[in-house]
């Protein structure tokens, strides 16, 4: 399991990402992506 597994995205999209290598999320995922999750508008700056 992945931790894009743990944040909760669809399945198909944390597969895609598998097959591309994309394991782990970087910092700036981290902190957007749950954030988004829960239908706040996200900017971020990395």
């Amino acid at each position: 399991m992945s931790d894009f597994d743990m944040m909760g995205l669809p399945k198909n999209l944390v597969a895609r990402l598998n097959e591309m290598g994309l394991k782990d999320p970087t910092p700036i995922q981290r902190q957007a992506i749950p954030q988004a999750m829960n239908g706040r508008d996200v900017m971020g700056l990395a």
